[in-house]
């Protein structure tokens, strides 16, 4: 594991007390900002661990899986978080993660996707101007 994969971990990790808090004392802007948070912070490891380079190398075949792990749970948590904000966009994304409807909610991030989860195709939520 790398300092970067430790990383994502504790902000995915960090999530749930952080809104539970942020919910408990109204505090709506920080609501909406903590999962946006952790998806910029997505962004940043997808950026710095480049699994789209790991996947031309059969030798890194663990890492990626690795970095395609700690990834998807990094979106789960983030769009999960969402939900209560953005529930049409949040639940999209999450049906691209092949999470049902109604399962995923942001009080039962400390219950990750399981390994070997499968995913359908993603797509973009929000079309580019």
């Amino acid at each position: 594991m790398t300092p970067e994969d430790r990383a994502l971990i504790s902000q995915t990790q960090a999530l749930l007390p952080a809104l539970s808090t942020a919910y408990e004392e109204l505090q709506l802007q920080r609501c909406a900002l903590l999962p946006v948070e952790l998806a910029r912070a997505v962004n940043v490891y997808i950026e710095t661990t480049a699994p789209f380079q790991l996947a031309k190398d059969p030798a890194k075949a663990r890492r990626l899986d690795t970095v395609l792990n700690l990834t998807t749970q990094g979106v789960y948590a983030a769009l999960a978080g969402l939900l209560p904000i953005l529930p049409h966009k949040a639940q999209e994304g999450l049906n691209q993660l092949e999470v049902p409807a109604g399962t995923a909610s942001w009080r039962n991030l400390s219950l990750p996707l399981p390994d070997g989860h499968a995913l359908s195709e993603g797509k973009p939520l929000f079309q580019r101007a």
